[in-house]
């Protein structure tokens, strides 16, 4: 059609749009796409799937591409399809998961990351040849992934064990080692992604209830297979009760994985006595109690010791909205100290500073946002180190903070990559200099 919307002055429209035209038959993929971009040009083997996993790979070579890819399968079997981007590739892959008959059976975009799509498992309903369609999702994406198509019989299984944690008995806080063994007894294999966590249990009956202690991924176990970690449960972030603990596990809580039997997915350690130790200030803030743990504005300095390895100090102290505030840290027996501020809780980093040489002081100055209860955190910078220091809390007169050098020549601090640091211009026309280093290219 042509001056659709009559800017020509014409004699007659009659012949202003044409009903129809020849038949146009598109024969093969555009020049250099490795996978044509509809159904009616997928041939084989060019565009055939193996249907043990074997990774194809492949690439959207410009904006907007799809690939089309086919596998066949039997009347009842499991079918999943992973597709993983390149590191180095700016791709956001789709997937489509397509029967025989062309209906869809499944659609994913973002399987854990924008590279990565994953669809199944999904039972096939009939025997024949089955597509499967890579796209872009992001508006201008392209670049390499790799695209794996697993036809299997049955489920997967997973089934969890831990040994007995060594040592058996530890003081609080303190760090307990145990070998957590997943076995896939099922007959289909477990893709990576699943999530095995730890957790310290006062029972034998592990739950997501328990205390966190970490944990880690599942690389992809096949049929029969067996995966071992050594890990640390973290316990020295959670102040532990003395007492019988049990070191458990739990694969796959998000239920990702379409297994035969849950039931086994859950396991406990033998048990592990917890004495109480030594501790003079907790190592949590929500455990910061009154007045044990509080500090004084100009109230002088509090003595604090790190009793054992791994061990941190908190302390609290009130803050008023609008007053400026410093925390100095002075090592004494201990080598070097690390010093952290937060408001509300162990989120709102106020400042945080690391000794550059031994017995160096440290102070965090800053400017309370509201009527709240600040926390002082102090640590080693080795988490071996042990040893005694002070800590003080000044509240500064307004318009005095001067805490930061104002010339290159008073050796102004370096900014530390990745690291909240937090300073106050606290007179007059004040001025902060920090100090960066960097390195060539």
């Amino acid at each position: 059609q042509i001056d659709r919307y009559e800017t020509v002055d014409q004699s007659s429209r009659a012949n202003d749009l044409v009903a129809s035209v020849g038949r146009m038959q598109v024969t093969s993929a555009a020049p250099g796409d490795d996978h044509p971009d509809s159904a009616g040009l997928v041939s084989a083997p060019r565009d055939t799937l193996p249907t043990d996993g074997t990774p194809v790979a492949a690439a959207h070579e410009r904006p907007n591409d799809r690939d089309f890819f086919r596998f066949t399968a039997a009347a009842g079997s499991q079918l999943v399809i992973a597709v993983d981007g390149q590191p180095w590739a700016e791709v956001d892959t789709t997937l489509e998961l397509f029967a025989p008959n062309g209906t869809r059976l499944a659609f994913n975009d973002d399987f854990g990351s924008s590279a990565r799509s994953r669809v199944g498992p999904v039972t096939a309903p009939v025997a024949g040849i089955y597509l499967v369609v890579v796209g872009e999702s992001r508006l201008f994406g392209s670049g390499a992934y790799v695209v794996r198509a697993f036809v299997e019989a049955g489920r997967p299984d997973l089934a969890v064990s831990l040994s007995t944690p060594v040592p058996s008995s530890v003081p609080q806080s303190s760090r307990l080692r145990t070998t957590v063994t997943v076995d896939n007894t099922g007959a289909a294999r477990v893709l990576p992604g699943a999530r095995v966590d730890l957790y310290l249990s006062r029972d034998s009956q592990v739950t997501t209830a328990d205390v966190a202690c970490g944990g880690f991924e599942l690389p992809e176990v096949p049929p029969a297979g067996t995966v071992r970690f050594a890990v640390e449960l973290a316990a020295d972030r959670f102040e532990i009760s003395p007492g019988t603990w049990f070191a458990g596990a739990v694969a796959d809580a998000a239920g990702t994985v379409p297994e035969l039997d849950r039931s086994n997915n859950a396991a406990v350690s033998p048990a592990v006595t917890v004495v109480a130790a030594e501790d003079d200030h907790p190592g949590r803030a929500v455990l910061a109690r009154e007045p044990g743990d509080r500090l004084l504005a100009d109230g002088g300095p509090v003595v604090g010791r790190i009793e054992r390895v791994g061990d941190v100090d908190f302390f609290r102290f009130p803050v008023t909205f609008g007053h400026d505030y410093s925390v100095t840290l002075r090592p004494g027996t201990l080598f070097q100290g690390s010093l952290s501020v937060y408001e509300d809780d162990e989120t709102n980093g106020r400042g945080d500073l690391r000794s550059e040489a031994s017995s160096e002081p440290l102070t965090v100055v800053f400017h309370a946002d509201a009527d709240t209860v600040a926390f002082a955190r102090v640590s080693p910078l080795d988490a071996r180190d042990t040893g005694d220091y002070t800590v003080e809390l000044r509240l500064e007169s307004d318009g005095t903070v001067d805490e930061l050098p104002n010339r290159t020549t008073d050796s102004p601090p370096v900014l530390p990559l990745v690291e909240l640091r937090s300073a106050v211009i606290g007179i007059h026309a004040d001025v902060d200099l920090f100090r960066v280093d960097l390195t060539g290219g």
